[in-house]
């Protein structure tokens, strides 16, 4: 069984919002691959089904963002799911709109949604780090708060196809042949 986290803040105020890009591209999966509507389930919305045959939670934390540990830690732990099996796809300010990148493990770089996360499973989980762009100096709580331009939010919804197929990728190919795929071709488009 596969978990795929897609982390965001609750509440209509932050649809959206640059920090919500895991929210969105939640939605998304659950929409493209037909599976369940999003259930309340222990601080998350759960959704459940099959993606190219395999079982796949997707999640989407109710905790706010500094606590997603404590609803990714609950489901992993009630379904068994071993880190290397869970997904996270977050924000990053480290790259642009329209881009992303995959990671297996490694820090939480400053991110307080992964630091929660690795305080309940560790580290060795992928994720899926969707470009929101950098913010001006000393905005920067603000700026992830804040919605994407009219062009960004177009890169935006173009990538979060990709991210799709990416995870498609992760659960049939396997973490490090998607890495490979995905990582050389963003690479060679900048």
């Amino acid at each position: 069984m596969f978990l795929v986290a897609g982390l965001g803040n609750p509440g209509t105020k932050y649809d959206g919002t640059r920090h919500n890009i895991g929210f969105e591209a939640a939605d998304r999966l659950v929409q493209r691959y037909g599976l369940t509507p999003f259930k309340a389930w222990k601080g998350s919305h759960l959704s459940r089904g099959t993606i190219s045959g395999e079982d796949v939670l997707v999640i989407k934390p109710q905790t706010f963002m500094n606590l997603s540990g404590d609803a990714v830690g609950a489901a992993a732990r009630y379904y068994h799911c071993e880190p290397a099996n869970v997904v996270v796809i977050h924000d990053e300010l480290d790259f642009e709109p329209g881009d992303f990148r995959l990671k297996s493990g490694g820090g939480h770089g400053g991110h307080n949604g992964l630091r929660s996360i690795m305080d309940h499973i560790g580290r060795d989980f992928t994720r899926i780090r969707v470009g929101i762009g950098k913010p001006p100096r000393g905005l920067g709580a603000d700026f992830v708060l804040s919605r994407f331009d009219k062009t960004s939010r177009e890169l935006v919804d173009e990538v979060l196809e990709d991210v799709m197929e990416a995870v498609e990728g992760i659960i049939t190919k396997g973490v490090r042949g998607t890495m490979n795929t995905v990582n050389g071709r963003q690479s060679s488009s900048n």
